[in-house]
């Protein structure tokens, strides 16, 4: 196997490697924007990111959290549909 297409192949790899660098990038930061504002805030109406940025450290929070970000765009994007936010849960039980 390999020879000429697998070297085409490769060459295809390297080319998007920039472009999904920088989108990498610019979810973590964009991450780290909404991490300075819940520790600024006191608190996040996320329980998960609140929790999450309580016990680790805030870069490992951003990650995480622009991994989250990327997993809901590929799922909109998937699906061709338009992002719908998640309705808050009541805390008491009825």
């Amino acid at each position: 196997m390999g020879g000429k297409f697998g070297s085409q192949i490769a060459k295809r790899v390297r080319a998007a490697r920039p472009r999904l660098t920088d989108i990498r990038r610019l979810l973590i930061v964009g991450a780290m924007s909404v991490i300075r504002w819940v520790v600024r805030k006191g608190g996040s109406p996320n329980r998960w990111l609140a929790a999450l940025v309580a016990h680790k450290p805030r870069m490992v929070a951003a990650v995480a959290l622009a991994n989250k970000m990327a997993r809901m765009i590929r799922a909109v994007t998937k699906k061709q549909e338009d992002y719908r936010m998640a309705r808050p849960q009541s805390r008491g039980r009825a």
